[in-house]
């Protein structure tokens, strides 16, 4: 491998000058740096069991099967999240809700608004 060529401008390194095989490999290190950054982001998420995922799948209010895969009762999520059973009840019906309530929601499961919204 050559030495890279560096220009500078007024006594500063402004480029270098790099063969195309020294490109070529490091913008293989870059794409491993991404693809093993995008491995560590995949696996540092939370798991769930599949049954949660096949209920997710089947089309039921995420809300409601991360709640229940929590083992949290809506009295219970209503004390964690200061929201009232009703508006929760409402929420997992699919019936509206407010981004602050679904933030809190999130919060309370340990999953990301994006987990909740169907």
């Amino acid at each position: 491998m050559s030495k890279p060529q560096i220009i500078e401008y007024n006594g500063t390194p402004t480029h270098v000058i790099l063969t195309i095989d020294e490109y070529e490999t490091l913008q293989s290190s870059f794409d491993d740096l991404a693809d093993l950054q995008a491995f560590d982001a995949a696996i540092s998420k939370p798991s769930f069991p599949d049954a949660v995922a096949e209920r997710l799948i089947d089309g039921e209010n995420p809300a409601r099967v991360f709640r229940t895969f929590r083992g949290l009762t809506l009295a219970q999520m209503a004390q964690k999240t200061g929201l009232s059973s009703p508006y929760i009840s409402k929420i997992e019906s699919g019936k509206g809700g407010s981004v602050r309530a679904y933030k809190k929601i999130a919060e309370a499961l340990g999953v990301t608004v994006d987990d909740l919204v169907e």
